[in-house]
């Protein structure tokens, strides 16, 4: 089984999983002439743009956890999903969850996909030749900053360098901090790259549940 996934395998893979309905039917990745068309990357994630078939003007973003052979547990997995979904019906300014997917590939000696398992239907075992990946659909917002490779910061929305931006941005991402404590929840990554500019709404919002938790019984 090949260990390091270049962009290029990795590509190939998506590209498969996704003209073959494995992922969301009614969308598509959108493709560029270099490629999918990356929007970002994290330590254990990466994201893609994705679109509606029957309105390709609609922008969404396929979050993909796996490459870098790192997932979570099924369960948490769910869960952190589940937290996400039902927050964001309740608040404007947390990020919308539209569906997720779990799949298992399992490969032949010469890294030809031979089978694609649902992960949360069938029986499956991790192997040297199998690949666990595990995909979010959300709305495409906007982020507020970007990194070079020196961790250098610039930020993308000037608006946040006046202080009545900063307080229509702490206003909203209390909101949707409001919202997830009533429900006993608890975020655990507030940081700058979590928050995101909704452009259509005018608004900012509260993203990546990832590591979220239920503090069911008031305590964390």
């Amino acid at each position: 089984m090949i260990q390091e996934f270049d962009r290029k395998y990795v590509e190939r893979l998506l590209c498969f999983l996704d003209d073959n309905s494995y992922l969301f039917p009614q969308f598509a990745i959108k493709k560029e002439e270099s490629g999918l068309k990356l929007i970002g990357t994290g330590g254990f994630s990466s994201v893609y743009e994705m679109y509606n078939k029957e309105r390709p003007e609609l922008s969404f973003a396929l979050k993909v956890i796996g490459f870098q052979r790192h997932t979570i547990s099924s369960a948490e997995f769910w869960n952190t999903g589940r937290i996400q979904w039902i927050l964001c019906q309740e608040s404007k300014y947390i990020m919308r969850m539209l569906d997720a997917r779990e799949l298992v590939l399992v490969f032949d000696e010469n890294g030809v996909i031979t089978e694609v398992k649902d992960a949360t239907k069938e029986v499956w075992e991790e192997t040297e030749k199998t690949l666990h990946l595990q995909f979010v659909l959300m709305e495409k917002l906007d982020d507020l900053i970007e990194k070079d490779r020196f961790a250098k910061v610039k930020l993308l929305r000037e608006e946040l360098a006046t202080s009545s931006e900063v307080i229509k941005f702490a206003f909203e991402i209390g909101q949707a901090l409001a919202t997830a404590h009533t429900n006993k929840c608890l975020h655990r990554d507030i940081k700058i790259e979590n928050i995101f500019w909704d452009a259509n709404e005018q608004i900012y919002k509260l993203g990546d549940f990832g590591i979220a938790k239920w503090a069911e019984d008031g305590n964390a």
